[in-house]
């Protein structure tokens, strides 16, 4: 039995269809996060939200490859990266990767830290069509930790050249850490830690 399909459903059907793509799309561009769709096996831009264009100078790189967006090392690295995940279908992690974003146009670079992940589309059947590239600002934190290191580092330095030690004490457990000094002071060897007991013996 032939069933003709009601035009008027289906066009209902194709304008929701396009209404939720169009609402994603919205949803994509506005997120914080880093964010782009990348098609086929030259990984085509097909979409990239507002953080993502801080990170390609705002450049618009829709309908260009990869390695057309970026020629040089750069690119043929990020390709590097995207071929793996096209190929294999297997995810992709980076960890603080050191960037330059430019948080607005005509701005000045600055340097950035970033985790990204590179994800791969699958169609209908499965097959991968393309990757998504997703990618979360950590600047803030790693400059936070350098900026710690470095204090402790002064001070480090400041208490070595005045003689001082210090140590930590746990005060449920007794196990003690020092400073370098602070084991020179005690007449021991430099070491991890510690027991109390054995600085109340001394």
């Amino acid at each position: 039995v032939a069933v003709e399909a009601d035009p008027v459903a289906l066009g209902r059907v194709t304008e929701n269809a396009r209404r939720e793509t169009d609402n994603l799309r919205q949803l994509l561009r506005a997120a914080p996060s880093i964010m782009c769709v990348l098609r086929g096996p030259s990984h085509v831009f097909e979409l990239l939200n507002e953080a993502a264009l801080q990170l390609t100078g705002h450049r618009d790189l829709l309908g260009l490859s990869a390695r057309e967006a970026f020629p040089g090392p750069e690119g043929e690295a990020l390709s590097a990266v995207l071929d793996t995940v096209y190929q294999t279908g297997n995810a992709f992690t980076a960890s603080d990767a050191a960037v330059k974003l430019q948080r607005q146009p005509g701005q000045a670079y600055e340097e950035a830290f970033l985790n990204l992940v590179f994800q791969a589309i699958r169609d209908e059947d499965g097959k991968v069509s393309g990757v998504f590239v997703e990618g979360t600002d950590i600047t803030a934190r790693v400059q936070a930790e350098r900026a710690l290191a470095e204090t402790e580092k002064r001070l480090r330095l400041a208490q070595e050249v005045a003689g001082i030690g210090s140590l930590e004490v746990d005060v449920a457990t007794g196990e003690t850490r020092g400073s370098e000094q602070f084991w020179r002071i005690w007449g021991l060897e430099p070491r991890d830690s510690i027991n109390i007991s054995v600085l109340e013996g001394i």
